[in-house]
């Protein structure tokens, strides 16, 4: 497809398509105030050893750590920035460990 190329939906009308809407495979990330960021990376610093990949493990630490300064949707959003957090450390350690084996094979 063309940019400015007209494209038939499922509907059958023609719509145009923006040059950042052709490339399907480029995975755009989830937006987040700075709030959550700040508090999420915070926890993380504080208490590195007690952040997990299950979401519900960190909702219940940060509902423990934000009592009262927070709403239920905030601590929400919290722990699942803190959840993805722990996910994309984890992969970097096992990347990391795979490199380390990679070189003294």
């Amino acid at each position: 497809m063309i940019f400015g190329e007209p494209a038939l939906k499922d509907s059958g009308k023609p719509f145009y398509c923006a040059p950042h809407r052709l490339d399907l495979s480029l995975e755009m990330g989830r937006v987040r105030t700075r709030k959550v960021k700040v508090l999420a990376r915070e926890i993380l610093k504080t208490f590195p050893d007690r952040v997990t990949t299950d979401f519900e493990l960190n909702k219940r630490l940060v509902g423990e750590v934000l009592v009262g300064r927070v709403s239920k949707k905030l601590r929400n959003k919290v722990a699942g920035y803190l959840t993805a957090l722990a996910k994309k450390l984890e992969a970097e350690r096992q990347e990391a460990e795979e490199a380390g084996e990679e070189t003294t094979a």
